[in-house]
């Protein structure tokens, strides 16, 4: 990208005419970011007027959010992935929205909030927004069909490669940090063996901004010095991986871990830790049934009175509000937090926070 960067800094410096001299010499892959830095205009004012005294070129906008010396540099890699926070629009990094309002091409997942797509229509109106078709309740629109999450992957990777091959500028939003039980690695690799460069934003992850919008601490002094952040969700047997590649060498194939029961990879109780659970809700009464085993039968050793709490669809809204696009956080102990996810309704964008910090500040 630096190639990038030095040829739209002298075209920056030429007339009209030296400026259509050098577009026509450019790689293709390059115009249309060309086009996007210069005010979009570059094709219709440059390229396309035949009378020079007609063609104005405007100063490139100058990004107000992101200093100069951030290490995210303004001429932008063909593919950003991005992290989209845990929920609301307004959780957004200043990077992410220089990223999505630059994007000629945005491919989301649906696991977003549902004023994110009407966001990011309201700051780049131009650009093809994607959503990959894995069923999510929360969205009304949500097609019925039943694929699986590798299908809606691949679909992902399809829409990206598509909008790629054409020299577009694409931005893949993912919800959360999105190396985070986010897939953002397996995407950086896939990508980059497909011969594309990319750039990273991260986002602000739910494992701890979702306690924090229910006052949950994740660490207190004095209460808490240690954070597990587990997931409940176990890979497939047919579920394959990104090959790390040969650069990697004979360690690559050693760095993947055994598929394993979540419940088993949990540790075992300690006074002073907090255990967040992301992608649990589906199998809470297994892993909270584990935890609650004695140690002498095999379990974890976990107190039946220890405080828990879920914090369902974290940062989408007051709890207070009504309606069902609203924050809802469930409090009770690690004994009753399996019964009282039912009991509530409990589905879908939860966080589930286990230790003596859920009580520290409510």
């Amino acid at each position: 990208m630096e190639e990038f960067s030095n040829l739209v800094f002298r075209l920056q410096q030429c007339n009209a005419s030296e400026i259509k001299a050098q577009l026509s010499q450019w790689p293709e892959k390059y115009l249309m970011q060309a086009a996007k830095i210069l005010n979009d205009k570059v094709n219709e004012e440059i390229c396309l007027s035949e009378d020079d005294s007609e063609c104005t070129l405007t100063s490139p906008p100058t990004p107000t959010h992101i200093p100069e010396n951030n290490l995210i540099p303004f001429a932008k890699p063909s593919l950003t992935l991005v992290g989209a926070g845990p929920g609301h629009p307004s959780l957004l990094t200043l990077a992410a929205l220089d990223a999505i309002q630059s994007a000629n091409v945005i491919v989301s997942d649906r696991l977003i909030h549902p004023q994110m797509l009407t966001f990011i229509k309201s700051i780049n109106p131009n650009a093809t927004v994607t959503l990959s078709r894995k069923p999510i309740p929360h969205l009304q629109n949500t097609s019925p069909e039943k694929i699986s999450a590798s299908t809606a992957q691949s679909e992902i990777y399809s829409s990206c490669l598509s909008a790629l091959s054409k020299g577009l500028s694409v931005v893949r939003l993912k919800n959360g940090d999105p190396f985070v039980f986010g897939r953002g690695g397996e995407e950086v690799l896939f990508f980059e063996q497909q011969g594309y460069e990319v750039s990273v934003i991260p986002g602000i992850s739910s494992a701890f901004a979702a306690a924090l919008s229910a006052r949950i601490p994740v660490t207190h002094r004095g209460v808490a010095d240690q954070v597990v952040v587990a997931t409940g969700w176990r890979r497939d047997e047919d579920d394959d991986l990104i090959h790390l590649g040969s650069n990697n060498g004979s360690h690559a194939n050693k760095m993947y871990a055994p598929k394993s029961d979540p419940a088993q990879a949990l540790p075992t109780y300690a006074p002073n830790r907090t255990v967040v659970l992301l992608m649990a809700i589906s199998k809470l009464d297994k892993l909270t049934g584990h935890m609650l085993l004695p140690i002498e039968n095999g379990g974890l050793g976990y107190p039946s009175d220890l405080p828990a709490a879920i914090i369902e669809k974290a940062t989408w809204g007051s709890e207070n509000e009504k309606g069902s696009e609203s924050q809802h956080v469930v409090r009770g102990t690690l004994g009753e937090i399996a019964q009282l996810s039912v009991a509530n309704g409990v589905k879908h964008h939860a966080t589930v926070v286990v230790g003596n910090v859920v009580s520290v500040l409510n």
